[in-house]
């Protein structure tokens, strides 16, 4: 098949499906067409902002009925998407639009538990309390020059949404047309923010073939098709939203259910009301689905998920809730989510108990992660994957994309793993500092910076703890400065302050002496240990 836009995978889905419904919100529901349109008066307004191809474009908003025109009209026109993580606090927004360069940054006022959107936006952008509509000068990211407010009213100091598309009006569509020619199917088009083992999360440059290509082949795995009704809570700021979500209804026809915020009880009566037959979902949503009270009493329809999380689950979901046709496979934002899947083609056993063989075109090796040495079946060490279509890098950090890209086009992933026998892949852990929170993965050295800023700490160690809801917690181990006094619920609060709820330690075990390796590093294994 021949490489693709984002923007001519729409046209084609278009033609072929027309007033069909594509997408379903809380508040609407919209065909095919609707997307079309309507991401082109998005794309206009972008143009007539002064957008263009090679812009970047940031969006902090769940998965409210607006994403299909923002994502497409911005993909449309060659502009880049960053969408943003809705639970960012303030540090995390800043760096995100600083990285970015974000010259046009639109949001949805409202309050979700106990965070205003505005109110956070406020604290990173204090200019906006005095800021003419849509004439925004902020000294910290002198390259933003509008912010849109798609809530009606909108904050004082933004741009309303209507007016924002009002830009668009007179822009010819000569001029649209123009602009989508130019884009080719290597551009990049998606800023996916992933925490690693440094302190800041880091931008993976996602681009228009390679996420098509990755939900192309996923999509074969589960047989998803047109007469498919797809669930999914993959919020857009994450790759499985951003690639998984938001294409499979332009690639396979099938129509997206989605909710802009995750309750299991809204989200079992979605799924028996809007007859759906294909869903996904990570460990949290599974392990909330199954513990429902409502579960027993739902008629539901679903055949067939994509399962992210451990053999003991997928088991546990066939059983309770009747689903046999489970995937799964192992793959990160970097490959644009290409790497290794089980198939409806697989036995139970293989489906529900590995990752999976390699997806075409991809090479996996396991190495020793200390000398790099190529091991053989059966024989556990460091996960290398080589794609057809891996990430353009970390935006604004060669160095670190140098770092897991290298020689070959191999990606070294930090996990590790085995290949049995029959060549499905067992994911058994990390080699790197990571934690997987819900399927949120996040930095240990993230979580050490913060705690470290505290006046009393001296010294901090983070590492995950089990959880049966979400996978993963955080815990910290902290040694305090002499004669300083902290308490564990202190702690917790001045991390609560600075970072997303899923990064906030848990638990704050106090040392005085720590487990040392022989180059001088903690040696977190032993903190592991103790904590089992």
């Amino acid at each position: 098949m021949a490489e693709q836009t984002i923007g001519q995978a729409l046209s084609e889905a278009v033609a072929r499906y027309g007033e069909r419904e594509a997408f379903t919100y809380a508040d609407r529901r919209l065909s095919f067409r609707d997307v079309d349109a309507e991401s082109d008066t998005v794309a206009r307004a972008l143009l007539g902002s002064g957008i263009k191809r090679g812009d970047y474009v940031a969006v902090w908003m769940a998965n409210h009925s607006p994403w299909p025109a923002l994502y497409f009209g911005a993909l449309k026109i060659g502009a880049i998407l960053v969408p943003l993580n809705t639970r960012s606090r303030p540090d995390e927004l800043e760096f995100a639009l600083v990285n970015s360069k974000a010259k046009l940054f639109l949001f949805k006022r409202e309050t979700k538990g106990r965070t205003d959107y505005g109110d956070v936006l406020l604290d990173v952008l204090p200019e906006l309390k005095h800021t003419r509509s849509g004439a925004l000068r902020a000294a910290k990211f002198p390259e933003l020059q509008t912010v849109v407010d798609i809530a009606d009213p909108p904050m004082n100091g933004t741009l309303g949404f209507a007016a924002f598309l009002e830009r668009g009006k007179d822009v010819p569509a000569a001029d649209l047309a123009t602009a989508e020619q130019a884009v080719q199917p290597r551009d990049e088009a998606v800023i996916v923010y992933t925490s690693g083992t440094t302190s800041a999360p880091k931008g993976t440059q996602l681009y228009h073939e390679g996420m098509l290509h990755s939900v192309r082949w996923s999509d074969s795995c589960i047989a998803l098709g047109a007469n498919d009704v797809y669930f999914s809570l993959q919020p857009v700021y994450h790759s499985g939203g951003a690639i998984g979500a938001m294409l499979r209804p332009i690639v396979d026809g099938c129509r997206l259910v989605t909710q802009p915020y995750f309750d299991p009880g809204d989200a079992l009566a979605v799924l028996e009301a809007e007859g759906v037959t294909v869903m996904s979902g990570l460990q949290p949503h599974w392990v909330e689905y199954l513990n429902h009270p409502s579960l027993p009493q739902r008629k539901l329809k679903v055949e067939r998920a994509f399962v992210m999380a451990p053999p003991e689950l997928l088991w546990t979901i066939y059983e309770k809730m009747g689903i046999e046709g489970l995937v799964t496979g192992y793959c990160m934002t970097e490959t644009h989510l290409y790497g290794t899947n089980t198939t409806l083609a697989d036995s139970r056993e293989v489906r529900y108990n590995t990752n999976g063989r390699p997806n075409p075109d991809v090479e996996v090796e396991i190495r020793d992660p200390d000398d790099g040495t190529v091991l053989g079946r059966e024989e556990p060490g460091e996960i290398f994957m080589r794609v057809p279509h891996p990430m353009l890098g970390y935006l604004g950090e060669p160095q670190l994309t140098a770092d897991v890209l290298g020689a070959g086009g191999w990606y070294r992933t930090g996990d590790n793993g085995v290949i049995r026998a029959d060549g499905n892949l067992i994911l058994l852990g990390r080699v790197r500092d990571m934690i997987r929170v819900g399927g949120e993965n996040l930095s240990g050295a993230e979580v050490e910076a913060v705690l470290g800023a505290h006046p009393a700490v001296k010294q901090t160690a983070v590492v995950p703890a089990p959880d049966p809801r979400l996978g993963e917690i955080v815990v910290a181990f902290v040694e305090l400065k002499p004669d300083a006094r902290a308490t564990e619920a202190e702690l917790i609060e001045h991390c609560r302050a600075r970072l997303s709820n899923y990064k906030v330690p848990r638990a704050v075990h106090f040392v005085t002496a720590w487990p040392m390796t022989g180059s001088g590093k903690v040696q977190k294994r032993s903190l592991l240990e103790t904590l089992a």
